[in-house]
């Protein structure tokens, strides 16, 4: 700076000589973050397209107006939805922040390119225009991968305990209930327990919900059973509390609802199932718990 009582700041440009090194590693930032936004996108697309084919193969099930059993099984499929929402804005917010990374990485690498083919006499206006590439994709790389891991951690938390091991004793602490050995799956009208649905691309375990209904067996909300649907390579749980037992005789029981095989085959259902926990069943303080038959749902 120089000058007395009006000072003047002069300035002159210099092309740096590591603003190419600099270019090269926004742009292994950018591929990094592109490659890890696409496996999130792949990963949620197929959840929420999949929750979404399972939330419409539930709305038929026809027993809405079978109270008070019936409205309890009829808000699965609005479950289902609600957690593909949150699945797809997520990701949808993903793909954003890529196509906008995307876009500033051409224009780099386009930059990059013509200053490279300038060699030594590299013109000032396009070296600035490098370096202001530069600092862009590398702040949009940092945004991208924040909105990655937004959506992997809304991936995760839709899976919840499917995204785990499974319950070793699982046969040993649950029961299937409805008439199994005659191909009746059964769905329990129980009350649910809000915000203990869960879903998750991966292989047909019910143990992995098994597991999680046992470490929340106390409580306001204790789990004592679970639906369980696996379609299209999609498991999907939803825990269930004691409300809503029946007593059709002296003892109480659970009601359920029995689907047929030919129904789960019309649904394209590869595992469909209440399990209740033994402890539950045999413990409560009316005597054991038995099974009522509300409707049974077949296929038109």
């Amino acid at each position: 700076m120089c000058g007395g009582p009006d000072k003047s700041s002069l300035f002159e440009m210099h092309h740096c000589g590591d603003s190419a090194d600099e270019a090269s590693f926004a742009l292994q930032l950018s591929e990094e973050a592109l490659s890890a936004s696409s496996a999130a996108v792949e990963a949620g697309l197929a959840v929420f397209l999949k929750l979404r084919a399972l939330a419409k193969a539930m709305a038929t099930v026809n027993v809405c107006a079978v109270t008070p059993e019936g409205p309890r099984v009829c808000k699965l499929p609005g479950v289902l939805l609600e957690m593909s929402g949150k699945v797809q804005d997520a990701v949808s917010k993903a793909e954003l922040a890529s196509a906008v990374l995307a876009a500033e990485e051409t224009h780099l690498q386009n930059s990059s390119t013509a200053v490279s083919k300038s060699a030594d006499n590299v013109p000032a206006t396009l070296a600035s225009q490098m370096e202001i590439a530069t600092q862009s994709v590398t702040t949009k790389a940092a945004a991208a991968q924040g909105v990655t891991k937004l959506a992997e951690v809304t991936i995760n938390a839709t899976a919840g305990p499917l995204g785990g091991e499974g319950l070793a004793e699982f046969k040993k602490a649950f029961k299937p209930l409805g008439d199994v050995n005659a191909s009746w799956h059964a769905i329990c009208a129980l009350e649910p327990i809000s915000g203990e649905s869960y879903a998750a691309v991966t292989k047909d375990d019910p143990s992995k919900c098994a597991g999680h209904c046992l470490s929340k067996s106390t409580g306001t909300d204790a789990c004592v059973a679970f639906n369980y649907q696996y379609k299209d390579g999609l498991a999907a749980c939803q825990l269930l509390k004691a409300e809503g037992l029946v007593q059709p005789m002296i003892a109480k029981a659970v009601p359920i609802f029995e689907v047929s095989q030919s129904k789960l085959h019309s649904w394209n259902m590869t595992s469909f199932g209440c399990y209740a926990h033994w402890a539950f069943l045999g413990g409560h303080p009316q005597g054991p718990l038995g099974t009522k038959v509300v409707r049974e749902v077949v296929a038109e």
